[in-house]
């Protein structure tokens, strides 16, 4: 026997088979003569949008971050990064800021379980692209501080238009502590 499950012409198992020279070859030339057809690496389902920062997974990709319509910026992330999570109140914030602004989505996907599509690249996380109106296939990669101030400003030097942001919404603004004096 090779290792292969009965099942494998209709469905195949590879997650079943011990991994070998003979069976990833096997797989491949499965997947090249069509009897396994390949696919991206993407959650199924796309989520329900509930929150200002718009979900993507593989299968809404093109729609809403590469729109001809509209400026996005998007946030490649692992829900398993620290500095993922330490991103989440300044990029839910900054959605809050541009709720007003039809022209502009403010996006984020698991690039753990979704393929990242070209020219796009995710070597670390998180990776942040602002994809200009219009210019869907020269994203422009985010390397600055990861502030409200300077997202807004890289996003505003990279188009022609004056985006519109606004004050965030009452449940983002912080209480800001008044620093007391030490007394030595």
């Amino acid at each position: 026997s090779s290792g292969i499950n009965a099942e494998w012409p209709l469905r195949p198992g590879p997650k079943d088979l011990p991994f070998n020279y003979e069976n990833a070859k096997k797989v491949v030339e499965d997947i090249i003569s069509g009897k396994i057809e390949a696919k991206p690496f993407q959650s199924e389902e796309p989520p329900v949008q509930k929150k200002r920062v718009q979900r993507v997974v593989a299968k809404t990709f093109h729609d809403i971050v590469l729109s001809e319509d509209k400026h996005t910026l998007i946030e490649f992330f692992s829900p398993y990064c620290g500095h993922c999570k330490a991103l989440i109140p300044i990029y839910n914030e900054l959605a809050s800021r541009a709720r007003k602004e039809p022209s502009l989505v403010i996006a984020k996907m698991d690039a753990t379980a979704n393929s990242v599509p070209r020219p796009f690249e995710s070597r670390g996380f998180p990776t942040i692209y602002f994809v200009p109106k219009g210019k869907s296939t020269r994203p422009i990669k985010f390397e600055g501080d990861r502030t409200i101030e300077a997202f807004i400003k890289f996003m505003q030097e990279n188009t022609k238009e004056d985006l519109k942001f606004v004050e965030p919404e009452e449940k983002y603004l912080k209480k800001k502590k008044v620093p007391t004096a030490t007394l030595r």
